[in-house]
């Protein structure tokens, strides 16, 4: 048995929420979300792109080949393509942004809120809170709880890999690599400015590193 449903909004009523649930779709694109008794929050999205949540966003039907899962993801997406986001808030501040893997609890929430596009694209941030306050940076990777979490500058080709692992994350750093608890940690109040191209590998190495600390290696 074929079945056809032929309508630009489907509305479930009584399904989980008071208000329903509301299944949008336009072109190729489609997104399922709670349907306030407002109206719907979504308008449209992009080409060959799917969305599964609640977000306060208009239309973003330029925005393509985006997948997204969660409350508040792709809040603020206009045009931006690519990018695989899952998490309550991962993903938040995106708007022009491409090729971002974004995965967990406010899993980058932040990138690309005060950037250009070419300046937060291509990262990979897994975890819970990973990469949260990174605004702007490229093609970095941070995977644990935490890790790489906050952000005062540009990141380009951090790795951090482990619980906290490069978590105060400041100004201008970049080219280096973070594995195991806290490594490369920094600190809360100063972080580490300017501290680049280090290599930490371990618990703790290099969690207090100063400013201007460049090119270490501690295993």
């Amino acid at each position: 048995v074929n079945a056809i449903v032929d309508a630009d909004n489907f509305k479930i009523n009584n399904a989980q929420g008071t208000d329903g649930q509301l299944l949008t779709s336009t072109g190729s694109g489609v997104a399922w979300e709670d349907a306030p008794a407002s109206g719907p929050t979504f308008k449209a999205f992009g080409t060959s792109s799917i969305m599964v949540g609640d977000s306060t966003t208009g239309t973003i039907n330029a925005a393509d080949y985006n997948t997204g899962l969660g409350i508040d993801v792709f809040a603020n997406l206009t045009t931006g393509d690519q990018n695989t986001v899952v998490g309550f808030e991962a993903g938040n501040a995106l708007t022009v942004h491409n090729q971002n893997t974004l995965i967990g609890y406010q899993a980058g929430k932040l990138l690309g809120g005060s950037s250009e596009s070419w300046e937060a694209q291509r990262n990979t941030f897994i975890g819970y809170g990973a990469g949260r306050d990174v605004d702007e940076g490229q093609r970095a990777i941070a995977i644990g709880y935490y890790a790489m979490m906050s952000s005062t500058g540009t990141t380009s080709n951090d790795i951090a890999i482990g619980y906290q692992a490069m978590q105060y994350r400041a100004s201008n750093t970049g080219d280096s690599i973070a594995i195991g608890s806290g490594a490369h940690r920094g600190d809360i109040n100063e972080g580490y400015q300017n501290a680049n191209r280090n290599v930490a590998v371990g618990t703790n190495t290099l969690s207090i590193i100063e400013t201007g600390g460049q090119q270490n290696t501690a295993i």
